[in-house]
């Protein structure tokens, strides 16, 4: 019950937090200087479409109200349409739910044991040049902006050495992929297309690449600095005492 006690009570203490994001998402839209109106229709358009463009975004309403319907289309999820594609901002969001997720998934795991064992092999060798080497890493993993390193990456793996795709798509069409989930390796391994693996594989190496690198660099940190705890630990003194191998 205690620990129940607690869900809820943080849950509850989310509330004020999402409202004042929503809020502050609200406001910062309203503040920034133009018209979206003429934004969208452009600066020839007249004062009827101008006019007529408002009341069809519910611009004309007062700023009370605007936050009230915008409020209302969160809670019920309806986030808007796209003012770009005119689709709902939803169902754009969900079409990029499957290679996101798929992307952070397939990242983040080799992140996981990327860092798991350079951190405990970098904590066996502590002050000595391999050590040395995973801490540099570390430490430029963390201070580059994963933007930069994603432009770096593209211009070295594709315009310089060819060695990956273009990066304007997921997989190359000519594959005849069926689509299930929307995450295009995950479609390609469940319908067995060989050719379209290979070509969503190729696809994600520098995103994935990207990803890791900026995941990696911070958890490499903390396994090392747990490993050397264990390592200096007398539990672990005791084991090697009495024969075990370090593996174990």
């Amino acid at each position: 019950m205690r620990i129940l006690r607690f869900v809820v009570r943080r849950l509850l203490q989310l509330i004020p937090v999402l409202l004042g994001v929503v809020v502050l998402a609200f406001l910062l839209v309203r503040v920034l200087p133009g018209d979206p109106v003429r934004s969208i229709l452009g600066q020839n358009a007249t004062e009827e479409d101008a006019a007529a463009a408002r009341a069809r975004f519910g611009l004309d309403k007062s700023l009370w109200q605007q936050f009230l319907d915008y409020l209302g289309g969160l809670l019920t999820g309806d986030f808007g349409t796209s003012i770009q594609s005119g689709s709902s901002v939803g169902s754009e969001m969900a079409l990029r739910v499957g290679p996101t997720l798929e992307l952070v998934v397939i990242s983040v795991s080799i992140a996981l044991v990327v860092a798991t064992v350079l951190g405990i092999w970098s904590a066996k060798r502590a002050n000595r040049a391999g050590d040395h080497s995973v801490r540099i890493f570390a430490l430029v993993g963390n201070s580059v902006p994963e933007f930069w390193l994603g432009l770096v990456l593209v211009l070295v793996g594709y315009s310089i050495l060819g060695w990956f795709p273009a990066p304007n798509g997921r997989v190359d069409p000519d594959t005849g992929l069926t689509p299930l989930t929307g995450a295009d390796l995950v479609d390609a391994v469940l319908t067995a297309n060989g050719p379209a693996i290979a070509s969503a594989a190729a696809y994600l190496v520098l995103p994935v690449l990207t990803l890791v690198v900026g995941v990696v660099a911070p958890l490499l940190r903390s396994v090392r600095a747990s490993a050397l705890e264990v390592l200096h630990s007398e539990s672990y003194t005791a084991a090697k005492a009495h024969g075990l191998r370090d593996r174990t």
